[in-house]
């Protein structure tokens, strides 16, 4: 949807410029700069003749300074429409990143397709190897950056008593949370270069893996039980999607640009949704506080007074006469 929305606007601009015929001289009257001091937008005064307008244009280019003048080319039959610079190309024309966007849309998507085949070929390729029984325990990792707290689901398959277990991340099942103290299960493991193990319980449900077998977990990552009770949000966190989709928005609307807003949020909420479902697609359950499904444990039980039970019964000292 958003690659058609994008697209239909495209067809817009190179339709406008093409009846851009008209010339008129601009004068830069306001220059707004960046964060790091770089010229970012540009406000045009002109004049067709008989009506006065300004427009503004987004360049990055420091050759143009307040007072500044460029030939623009306009439309004759809609001089308040969409106005294209006439002879300096270190000025990117308005919609100049609108007609690119559809082929930034369809290169990222299209990129995605292929990383999810290869993912669909290589796990095929593992449940077909042969069969062998491993005990099983369900995982859950977090890594914790700049306030942000992921999750991904793992299992940790030990091939036998005492062996060194290996880490495969998986796609998350309810089977998880029915069987969060460990099971014994059929493994099938696929072979060299990019080895991966498909689970199968005892009722028949394929655990399907989310990225190579490993040997240890990723560095960072901190290993807890599986939670338990069911998850409350199957999707990612709503309040990453509300603040990338904040950030977005504020930033589109400082630019005036709110012909990208709706395509251009649709697109974000659906890349974020795609790496949660890519890393596994963990749920969300309610223990903030403590690994999930992990409960603080209850101290020692304290003495009143605030002395230790294990502290030896303190002698009394006879009285004194005085």
């Amino acid at each position: 949807m958003a690659f058609g929305v994008l697209a239909v606007q495209a067809a817009g601009v190179a339709e406008a410029e093409s009846r851009a015929t008209a010339r008129a001289m601009a004068t830069v009257h306001y220059i707004d700069f960046d964060d790091r001091g770089n010229p970012e937008l540009f406000y045009l005064d002109w004049s067709d003749g008989r009506n006065s307008h300004q427009t503004m244009i987004q360049a990055d280019s420091e050759r143009f300074v307040q007072g500044s003048v460029l030939p623009i080319r306009y439309d004759p039959a809609e001089p308040g429409g969409l106005v294209f610079p006439a002879e300096h190309e270190d000025v990117p024309p308005p919609g100049d990143m609108l007609r690119r966007a559809p082929f930034v849309v369809a290169g990222v998507y299209g990129l995605g397709l292929v990383l999810v085949l290869a993912r669909f070929l290589l796990n095929w390729h593992a449940a077909a190897a042969a069969e062998t029984r491993w005990q099983v325990r369900p995982l859950v990792l977090t890594y914790r950056r700049r306030g942000v707290r992921w999750f991904s689901p793992y299992l940790e398959l030990i091939p036998e008593r005492g062996a060194r277990p290996y880490y495969q991340r998986v796609h998350w099942d309810p089977a998880f949370d029915e069987r969060a103290g460990g099971m014994k299960a059929q493994v099938r493991v696929g072979g060299w270069p990019f080895r991966r193990a498909v689970v199968i319980t005892g009722d028949g449900t394929r655990l399907w893996p989310a990225a190579r077998l490993r040997r240890r977990t990723p560095r960072g990552w901190q290993r807890s039980d599986r939670p338990l009770g069911q998850p409350y949000w199957h999707g990612p966190s709503r309040v990453l999607v509300a603040s990338i989709a904040g950030v977005t928005a504020s930033g589109l609307l400082r630019l005036d640009a709110l012909v990208y807003l709706v395509p251009v949020l649709a697109l974000l909420v659906g890349l974020v949704c795609l790496m949660w479902g890519w890393y596994g697609g963990q749920p969300l359950y309610r223990s903030p506080d403590y690994p999930p499904g992990v409960e603080p444990r209850p101290g020692p039980p304290q003495n009143p007074r605030g002395s230790s039970p294990r502290r030896g019964r303190r002698k009394k000292t006879p009285p004194q006469n005085r």
